[in-house]
């Protein structure tokens, strides 16, 4: 299995506690795991076709876009400041 090291920069300080909270070693674990969760949500998917479409530079592998990449963003709720 290949790993890969990210470097996350946090934001919601109830999120910033509670990962420094945790022992060390369950971090990832947690981290990847409520990723791997929300992308199995409509939000979540919708999220990534958007990501996807902005990193292909308007070449999406679904179809052709009409909706606008800050469209998706603007519908998320959260601090992403």
């Amino acid at each position: 299995m290949k790993s890969k090291r990210v470097v996350l920069h946090l934001h919601n300080p109830l999120i910033v506690q509670f990962i420094s909270n945790l022992p060390r070693g369950y971090r990832s674990l947690v981290v990847e795991s409520a990723l791997a969760t929300y992308m199995k949500t409509e939000a979540g998917q919708e999220l990534m076709n958007h990501l996807e479409y902005r990193k292909d530079k308007g070449k999406s592998t679904t179809g052709n876009r009409q909706d606008k990449v800050e469209d998706v963003l603007d519908k998320l709720k959260g601090d992403f400041d």
